[in-house]
């Protein structure tokens, strides 16, 4: 993988973030399971899959990311609020190019959210999508 890509594919992981603005949900605490999907991005243009468990505070984990990035002077458009669904722009400057990630979550409950992010820079394009869904206590 180009270190390029490698590193749009870094950023579009930690865009979530950006999709809350201000306002965290109120998400529950626990055991949560991400499964990620990144679109075309496996052998042969198939998907390719990843699923990690952990103990975590999501909300938490992605005020800090969101103030991470803002550090690191990545500009996020506040989030548009249709029901559940958040939906952001964030750019950030990677290598001298601008990388844009378009995020959309949807939030189905405290328990479970599903975020699907398109990121575009140096001449490609990245999708995503992560299920993220809790699965018990710590």
């Amino acid at each position: 993988m180009k270190p390029f890509t490698a590193t749009c594919l870094a950023l579009a992981i930690s865009i979530p973030a950006t999709v809350l603005g201000a306002d965290l949900p109120a998400f529950k605490k626990g055991m949560w399971e991400y499964r990620r999907t990144m679109i075309g991005q496996g052998a042969g243009g198939m998907n390719a899959e990843s699923t990690n468990k952990k103990c975590a505070d999501p909300a938490a984990a992605m005020k800090a990311m969101r103030d991470m990035l803002a550090k690191q002077g990545c500009k996020a458009t506040p989030p548009v609020v249709k029901g559940n669904v958040r939906t952001s722009v964030t750019e950030c400057t990677v290598q001298g190019a601008v990388v844009r990630s378009e995020s959309v979550m949807t939030i189905a409950s405290d328990s479970a959210y599903t975020v699907s992010i398109t990121t575009t820079g140096g001449g490609t394009t990245n999708r995503e999508r992560m299920d993220a869904k809790r699965v018990g206590d710590c």
